[in-house]
């Protein structure tokens, strides 16, 4: 195998700038996104509110990389998943692990997927209303973008790529 593409997101700062820059449209692309999944219901912000919104949002960011490390374990059992805080982000990582393109397709966005619908059921059952869920989805949904841009870089990898997880982001691999 060569090496056809290596992504370096905890060094590379331009990078970081550049995807910190894009979770702003990001966030506006998803509010409008979700709006459509919103109840209309009323909406009054007080010092409990902004509380819950908070806990809401602290839990999401844990709960994304748990889900991230239940898949690399789902489709790596035998991986040692290693989580924590770096370059003021959390992360989940297996590294050293090769995955099938479409695996770490799959980890990359189950937080993504799995979080928002979970925020939606909440709102459905009123323990959110519903600008809270969009409010805390697009959020999340905007914290995502390096899952995203990674995500956009696999879908134009080729096929039969592989990925390996490293410690500062991930290494495309190829026949050759």
């Amino acid at each position: 195998m060569k090496l056809h593409k290596q992504i370096d997101l905890m060094t590379n700062k331009k990078l970081q700038l550049i995807l910190n820059l894009s979770a702003i449209p990001v966030f506006i692309l998803f509010i409008f996104m979700l709006l459509p999944l919103s109840h209309k219901t009323s909406f009054s912000f007080d010092g409990f509110r902004l509380l819950i919104l908070m806990i809401f949002l602290f839990s999401s960011l844990i709960i994304h990389e748990l889900i991230h490390g239940l898949f690399y374990k789902l489709f790596h059992p035998s991986g040692h998943v290693k989580y924590g805080f770096k370059g003021g982000m959390l992360y989940a990582t297996n590294p050293g692990t090769l995955y099938p393109r479409w695996q770490f397709m799959i980890i990359g966005i189950m937080p993504l997927l799995l979080i928002t619908g979970i925020l939606w059921l909440l709102s459905l059952v009123n323990v959110l209303s519903g600008p809270e869920f969009v409010l805390i989805a697009a959020i999340h949904s905007s914290g995502c973008v390096g899952d995203l841009y990674l995500e956009s870089v696999l879908i134009f990898s080729p096929i039969g790529a592989v990925v390996e997880d490293t410690s500062n982001g991930i290494d495309v691999y190829i026949q050759s």
